[in-house]
């Protein structure tokens, strides 16, 4: 069978813009939860709908959760072969390839067929493939994750801080004013529903796990500008601190994909120029 004519940048694209699709489906049916519970204590005359969304919710969640890890850890695993075979001239073998696309969805492959021919451009070095080409792929990726997970750790913090916030505000207001108990009642269990959905979705650990992301980044960034113009410098070297910094990134939060959209012109200019001056 004659092999497809792939880009494994565009896959690689393809699948990690997947998997947030997913990532954001399990966090977006976690919000609806907490909104159903809300509602269902204040409209009782629709309560078995609302359970009934809520049951499918709660079952969906998860397992929306579970397919976003699954298709996150191929994504890795394809720019991981990218990066050896950009850095270090290791060929991605049609094998590999084969096997990759076997597992991959649908949705994936045909966007990934429609860049077919396209010229690879992950990277901007135009390096040989060498140890010290390997580090300066590292360097730009790692530079790039940085300044995304930055700002991400801050706005998963004040979402976290604002929500609690406001839920405390209201909790306390309402049990101030005139309401019947039923209703104070109410809006105290709606106000729990929305602090245990912070703290129980993991918002608050969101903001240091970006941070982390953040700090390793950095850390990975300055090793390899340090390592990449080393004399003596070995390939083991070079895939130790990737390998390294791999680690770290497998077990962090996805970085969104908006994100990435209202940063990328800012930080690609940001980057060139960096790029000249070095």
């Amino acid at each position: 069978m004659k092999q497809p004519n792939i880009n494994v940048e565009a896959l690689m694209k393809a699948q990690f813009s997947y998997t947030k699709f997913w990532w954001t489906t399990a966090s977006l049916c976690r919000f609806l939860i907490v909104v159903i519970n809300a509602v269902a204590l204040f409209i009782t005359a629709n309560a078995g709908v609302l359970a009934f969304f809520a049951v499918i919710l709660t079952i969906a969640q998860p397992l929306a959760q579970w397919y976003s890890d699954r298709l996150k850890s191929t994504a890795n695993s394809i720019l991981r072969k990218i990066e050896m075979a950009k850095g270090l001239d290791w060929a991605i073998k049609p094998r590999e390839i084969s096997d990759i696309i076997a597992t991959l969805p649908k949705r994936v492959k045909q966007q990934a067929e429609k860049t077919a021919g396209l010229p690879e451009n992950y990277f901007s070095s135009q390096e040989p493939p060498s140890p010290r080409r390997l580090l300066q792929n590292l360097e730009e990726s790692a530079w790039w994750t940085k300044h995304q997970a930055r700002p991400m750790a801050w706005y998963a913090a004040i979402f976290s801080c604002a929500v609690v916030g406001v839920a405390i505000i209201i909790l306390i207001v309402s049990l101030q004013s005139a309401l019947s108990q039923t209703t104070a009642n109410n809006i105290a269990k709606v106000t729990i529903s929305v602090i245990a959905f912070v703290f129980s979705g993991g918002y608050i650990r969101l903001a240091d796990d970006y941070n982390r992301l953040a700090y390793a980044a950095e850390w990975a960034e300055d090793k390899a500008h340090s390592l990449k113009d080393k004399p003596d410098l070995t390939e083991s070297e070079a895939i130790k601190v990737v390998h390294d910094y791999h680690i770290a990134r497998a077990g962090s939060p996805l970085l969104p994909e908006w994100l990435w959209k209202m940063k990328q012109k800012e930080l690609n200019e940001l980057w060139d120029q960096r790029a000249t001056q070095s």
